[in-house]
């Protein structure tokens, strides 16, 4: 999955759902995120050096396999709150 800009992202959204805590990837080809993937990790990385950038919230009404942009929460904008709970 390719990330992209949340410009493009709330060109299809609108700017009250990509805010700036939101990464969205473009699922081109029939790859991404679908209904029930929400909470699933977005990596970026490969084996040891693998790093957790998002957690997967939602994807575009007309299906995961329409070629929509998919949405993530971005996990940096939460470090704080995450760090509390550890």
């Amino acid at each position: 999955m390719q990330v992209i800009t949340n410009a493009a992202c709330a060109g299809v959204y609108g700017p009250n759902v990509v805010i700036g805590s939101v990464i969205c990837t473009a699922t081109t080809g029939g790859r991404g995120t679908c209904q029930g993937d929400s909470g699933g990790p977005l990596d970026i990385g490969t084996g040891a050096n693998r790093q957790q950038i998002g957690v997967t919230s939602f994807v575009h009404s007309s299906g995961c396999q329409r070629g929509q942009p998919a949405g993530f929460v971005r996990v940096t904008s939460f470090n704080a709150w995450i760090r509390q709970r550890l």
